[in-house]
């Protein structure tokens, strides 16, 4: 079998200590995959919405000292800007220093994180690509992540992805796109990158967008329609694609190499157990182990539990190992992702779900490589 893995991933998952690293480093963070994704994007509170607010591009230039307030999750000195964004908008978000680490957080009104993100930006600069789930008022939150201060840039601006004039057809057995970068290739997301759009038609309600590359350490990120990102990762996002719809595959060489990849498009359906589980009094929980002979349909390494839940009721969903990095997948019966998290309890994993029907939803219990192996414990449980 042909093992296909990113070298920045696997560097990442060394240094945190996951494969016996010896000198930890900070690892990128996959971050704002659309309010029912994973990595580090809440669910938006409900109430009433604000009218979509004028949006002001932000560049500015800035600097941490040692007396600026500490951040709340890093303990570092940090400084906040107030932005308002609109929902129907993506933003991105860049925050660059030659004299430390960077590390940004985006909150919500309430002070909710959104997302944040190490070094998404190349090298130790940090960058978040954001789709808010509400009009109005939020905060950027620009510290450091080794505690060293120094000058910053901070830059705002609204992404305007443009696709390619005529979509490819991707049908029930998917699609293989081939292509390349060179050097005065570019989108408005970033140099050295390129666009392909896809039009879905049939397959199953969700998909993964899969790209590899032999000449450089590629990034992929997906859009819908609108311009709304729906993941990003190294190697492959797997995404909800309701219904027929356009979507925009941004390849990009995360550094700086040029050469040939490969996209690959298919849709997937998650096979659960014959018998779904009940949750009891005091929820489920199972302690088992991920082994080589555990190849799930998004092609990682992984167990797959069927649980019965009861429309509007809310669940905590926990995947915790001390030598795995844990990655939670939820879907319905479907198959329809609903949810994701690779490591908001890091390296723990926890998904916070409001089932809004009755029925059996499949959990799908992996690692961020999806290639370790080892013992995990999942917990399912009612939140009081």
């Amino acid at each position: 079998m042909t093992v296909w893995y990113n070298d920045r991933r696997l560097r990442c998952f060394l240094s945190r200590g996951f494969l016996h690293a010896a000198h930890p480093l900070p690892c990128p963070v996959a971050v704002d995959h659309d309010s029912r994704f994973r990595r580090r994007q809440a669910a938006a509170p409900k109430g009433k919405d604000q009218p979509a607010p004028t949006f002001k591009p932000l560049d500015l230039a800035g600097a941490l000292n040692e007396n600026d307030p500490q951040d709340e999750k890093l303990n570092h000195p940090s400084r906040k800007f107030p932005i308002k964004l609109a929902k129907d908008k993506t933003y991105v978000i860049d925050m660059v220093s030659k004299d430390f680490d960077t590390y940004l957080r985006v909150l919500d009104k309430t002070g909710k994180q959104l997302a944040e993100d190490d070094d998404g930006g190349g090298d130790l600069n940090s960058r978040i690509i954001l789709s808010p789930t509400e009009n109005g008022d939020h905060t950027i939150v620009a510290t450091t992540f080794d505690g060293q201060v120094g000058k910053f840039t901070l830059k705002v601006r609204e992404l305007n992805l443009k696709g390619e004039a005529k979509a490819r057809p991707v049908g029930k057995d998917g699609i293989t796109l081939e292509g390349e970068i060179g050097q005065n290739d570019a989108t408005d997301l970033d140099k050295l990158s390129k666009v392909l759009t896809v039009q879905i038609k049939g397959g199953g309600p969700s998909h993964i967008f899969e790209v590899k590359s032999e000449d450089f350490d590629p990034q992929v990120y997906v859009f819908n329609a609108k311009g709304k990102l729906l993941g990003q990762d190294p190697e492959k996002v797997v995404s909800a694609t309701p219904g027929d719809g356009i979507y925009h595959i941004v390849v990009k060489s995360f550094d700086s190499q040029l050469g040939k990849f490969e996209v690959k498009v298919r849709s997937f359906a998650i096979k659960g157990e014959a018998e779904p589980r009940e949750l009891g009094k005091d929820g489920l929980k199972i302690t088992a182990q991920i082994g080589e002979k555990d190849m799930t349909p998004i092609g990682k390494f992984g167990k797959i539990y069927s649980v019965q839940l009861k429309a509007g009721q809310t669940y905590e969903i926990y995947q915790e190992a001390q030598n795995l990095s844990s990655y939670l997948y939820l879907f319905d019966r479907a198959s329809a992702l609903l949810a994701q998290d690779d490591g908001t309890a890091d390296p723990n994993s926890k998904l916070m779900f409001r089932a809004e029907h009755d029925g059996i939803y499949h959990i799908l219990a992996t690692t961020v490589l999806g290639l370790e192996t080892g013992e995990f414990t999942l917990t399912v449980r009612k939140k009081q």
